[in-house]
């Protein structure tokens, strides 16, 4: 019980921080560090566009992963993470820098 309702709290959270990302509000969850660095290697609209985006899927994967309890089930969410994190780091090397 306390990790289906966990999962559905951090699926609610991603999708939220996503959603706030993807539409150019969610400046303080883009703030990690080095922002002079930053700013000249990426193209900031398309990194907040593609990270807002995988949140978003990560949200919803998480929200699907709550209801499921098979083996099966848990190693595809885990692959499917995986692939989507994958396409994220590939997206941001040929389509993100400057």
């Amino acid at each position: 019980m306390l990790d289906s309702t966990f999962g559905g709290f951090l699926a609610a959270a991603s999708i939220v921080i996503g959603i706030l990302v993807l539409t150019g509000h969610g400046d303080l969850f883009m703030r990690p560090g080095r922002e002079d660095q930053r700013k000249n290697v990426y193209d900031r609209a398309r990194l907040e566009k593609a990270s807002g985006i995988l949140l978003i899927i990560f949200g919803v994967l998480t929200g699907i992963d709550c209801f499921t309890t098979s083996p099966a089930a848990k190693i595809a969410y885990l692959a499917a993470l995986a692939a989507a994190f994958i396409v994220f780091i590939i997206y941001i090397k040929k389509k993100c820098m400057k």
